[in-house]
């Protein structure tokens, strides 16, 4: 049995697979012949999908789209010389990292473009949140948060 966040995924008696989708969780728990379990969890972007396929003799096939380019909107906020609310997009993604350009909103000046790396959390609770650290184009450093829509 593999506790899973609000459930629990387990082999039963005759099955050789059982796949369980929780949150941009997947997991896959497969019964070996020795009688132990083997289990492989994979995270799900959200840019990305998964596909899972059931074959006819019962074994499941699970391909998880982990990287690619993207166009996915978000708004945050981050603070490099002052805090500033920013719009971004992200561009691409790697598993539970992305690259966004944006504009971070300021009284001066106005509006500040920027390139961050950000870290998807991935939780069930915070699914289209991430961390984003990047520079500016006034060449500050720059460190804060984003929320996908």
């Amino acid at each position: 049995m593999i506790p899973g966040d609000g459930g629990v995924i387990a082999l039963k008696e005759g099955e050789k697979e059982v796949v369980g989708i929780v949150g941009r969780k997947i997991t896959t728990v497969r019964g070996t012949y020795g009688g132990d379990t083997e289990v492989k969890t994979r995270y799900i972007p959200a840019d990305g999908g998964a596909r899972v396929t059931i074959h006819n003799d019962g074994t499941v096939n699970v391909k998880v789209r982990n990287k690619g380019l993207a166009m996915s909107p978000g708004l945050g906020v981050y603070y490099a010389d002052t805090l500033r609310p920013s719009l971004d997009l992200n561009v691409a993604y790697w598993n539970r990292l992305g690259v966004n350009v944006g504009l971070g909103f300021g009284k001066h000046p106005g509006a500040v473009p920027f390139i961050a790396v950000n870290y998807a959390w991935g939780n069930v609770r915070f699914q289209n949140t991430s961390i984003m650290a990047g520079y500016d184009a006034r060449r500050y450093w720059l460190v804060g948060a984003r929320v996908r829509f």
